[in-house]
């Protein structure tokens, strides 16, 4: 019988007297924002003088973080990937945010194809995004999602119009993928899709319509089984509807510390029948449920337009920016933004 890895290191929760915006026109520039006026509690200072200082943008193993309750306050769309006639969608980062994997489909794509691309910093645009090389030609590649490291990317993948399942690969830095491995047991025949890594690799998260005769989706999760696959899925704790053919969860995006899930829906809301739109849940520890989710307001949710989708993709390591696809563009595709606190 399988059992499941050794319990993983839980990251400590720390709040800091700061955060870090993008710049409102453009990823070209980062600004401080001093988080004050509200009611966010600092933790005690050990010594008197002791200094919590922000530091530089983009350095994401400087250890700077924002705080959770911290509102997104801009978006901008993501420099040199986008499209008019093509949609971009489901991107992943790696940890400094230089090198970009993401799907197209369109007019321009023949089904769905993974796209790569990078640049020097957080703070320019990516180079002309080039295909993933590697992958057998003629089928569907979809959804990826890189490892904390880059090496290891995992995705959706099957025939075109077939039924599409997870697979990982390793990946470099040229945007080569090795040998594919299928990620779930093999009794798990139904469309999944929208995967999310664990920052340690230890869980997957995904959304599949295998409990749904309506084909609606629902969010899973699995642990990471001593031999390098995964466990039978599970329900999300906290997230399964009672009606499993009502409306569709998908696209979900935890925190570095698995608290906070961002994650995409069609259930009931204000904003009337749309497409998706970003909710927000969390929980008080790692073995707890999620909480009844919330609904995002601006400028991750576009306030109110029914015909506008809003899907959350990737979470910045310090939690300040939340890359997300959306069709808030009018020209009838999603494009790839990126919501800064």
């Amino acid at each position: 019988m399988k059992s499941a890895a050794s319990p993983k290191k839980r990251l400590s929760n720390r709040i800091l007297r700061g955060c870090v915006v993008v710049a409102t026109a453009s990823i070209a520039g980062w600004i401080p924002f001093a988080c004050v006026g509200t009611d966010w509690q600092l933790p005690p200072t050990p010594d008197a003088g002791d200094e919590i200082a922000l530091a530089e943008a983009g350095d994401a193993d400087a250890g700077v973080t924002c705080p959770a309750a911290a509102p997104f306050r801009t978006v901008a769309e993501v420099g040199g990937v986008n499209t008019t006639t093509d949609n971009e969608a489901k991107a992943t980062l790696t940890s400094d945010e230089k090198t970009i994997v993401f799907y197209r489909s369109g007019a321009d794509v023949t089904g769905y194809q993974l796209y790569f691309a990078t640049r020097d910093s957080p703070n320019d645009p990516f180079r002309t995004p080039t295909l993933v090389t590697g992958l057998p030609s003629g089928l569907t590649a979809a959804d990826p999602a890189l490892s904390a490291d880059g090496n290891t990317m995992v995705f959706a993948f099957g025939p075109n119009g077939g039924t599409l399942t997870l697979y990982q690969t390793q990946f470099n830095n040229a945007g080569v993928v090795g040998t594919l491995t299928p990620l779930l047991p093999p009794d798990w025949i139904a469309v999944s899709n929208r995967p999310f890594l664990t920052s340690d690799g230890s869980e997957l998260f995904f959304a599949s319509v295998h409990n749904s005769d309506a084909g609606q989706d629902q969010l899973f999760q699995a642990m990471k089984l001593e031999d390098g696959v995964f466990s039978e899925p599970i329900l999300v704790p906290g997230l399964a509807p009672s009606d499993p053919n009502a409306y569709s969860d998908t696209a979900p995006v935890l925190t570095q510390d698995e608290l906070i899930m961002y994650f995409a829906s069609t259930r009931p809301s204000l904003k009337g029948s749309v497409p998706w739109h970003t909710y927000q849940t969390a929980r008080t520890s790692v073995t707890d449920s999620f909480n009844n989710p919330t609904l995002m307001g601006t400028p991750v949710n576009t306030g109110g337009d029914a015909g506008v989708s809003d899907v959350p993709d990737w979470l910045s390591v310090d939690g300040c920016r939340l890359y997300f696809e959306s069709t808030r563009n009018g020209n009838g595709t999603a494009d790839l933004f990126v919501a800064s606190k």
